[in-house]
């Protein structure tokens, strides 16, 4: 699992399917969750415990990672990327890894 600071928040990214199923099921509520819209990809999740907004470089500085992660996305224009919080995520229970997104946002990077 990757994890790095960026403007005082501590991001993390998965790096296969078990990763991303331990961070959505062990992050809190206000955490931030970011996936590549469409394409199988790592998970990202922005800790933010003061849960508060976070700002619009903190998500974009997750989503690059993400992308730099996906050997079949990194050279895309225009990807489009999945936002929301934890609550909004429901993990699958048969297949680590693959989620139900319910009130996300989609940015593109």
């Amino acid at each position: 699992m990757i994890e790095t600071t960026y403007r005082g928040y501590t991001i993390y990214v998965g790096e296969n399917a078990k990763e991303n199923d331990t961070l959505v099921r062990e992050s809190a509520p206000s955490d931030i969750w970011a996936h590549i819209s469409d394409y199988p990809s790592a998970h990202g999740v922005i800790f933010n415990p003061s849960g508060k907004r976070v700002a619009n470089t903190v998500l974009k500085r997750v989503c690059c990672i993400i992308k730099s992660k996906s050997n079949r996305c990194k050279s895309m224009h225009n990807l489009q990327f999945d936002i929301c919080k934890i609550p909004d995520i429901t993990p699958s229970d048969d297949t680590p890894g693959l989620v139900t997104i319910s009130n996300a946002k989609t940015i593109v990077i």
